[in-house]
């Protein structure tokens, strides 16, 4: 199902080459708008106009109207038009979601001053500083085992 939404809308940009340039960046800009406003939530830092463009993308997703079932999981029924908010709608609700719901008190940015990630804190008692133990926090250990040992 969501091979042929890909299949059809790679058909569309492929006609209106010009469609899909705008396309590309007005996404850019909603994913920009989003971040800025989940970094202000991690960072107690008032928002500018991102919630004003969030809101603007959300009037424009299509709605949360159906429910199907596929796979033995069940899923919204979207029915987008080719825009960056109709295809882009379930990201779209998800950072309205995490925005109004008690999962904002949680989102945290990593500690890693060079990394630009953002995550959801889902530790016991709210103290995770990695986005990723793998990546960031394992490079932090690495950095304070090296500087433990060279001196």
């Amino acid at each position: 199902m969501q091979t042929d939404v890909i299949d059809n809308l790679s058909k569309w940009f492929g006609a209106h080459p010009a469609h899909a340039e705008t396309f590309l960046s007005h996404a850019i800009e909603i994913r920009e708008a989003i971040y800025r406003l989940l970094h202000s939530v991690a960072s107690s830092s008032p928002a500018t106009g991102d919630l004003r463009r969030l809101n603007h993308a959300l009037h424009d997703a299509p709605p949360r109207a159906f429910l199907e079932q596929a796979n033995g999981n069940y899923g919204w029924r979207i029915d987008a038009k080719p825009t960056a908010p109709g295809l882009l709608a379930p990201v779209l609700w998800s950072a309205a979601d995490i925005l109004v719901g008690p999962d904002s008190a949680r989102v945290r940015e990593c500690a890693n001053h060079r990394c630009l990630w953002l995550f959801l804190d889902d530790s016991k008692n709210g103290s995770r500083r990695w986005c990723s133990m793998q990546m960031c926090g394992n490079r932090a250990k690495a950095q304070r085992h090296y500087l433990r040992s060279k001196g």
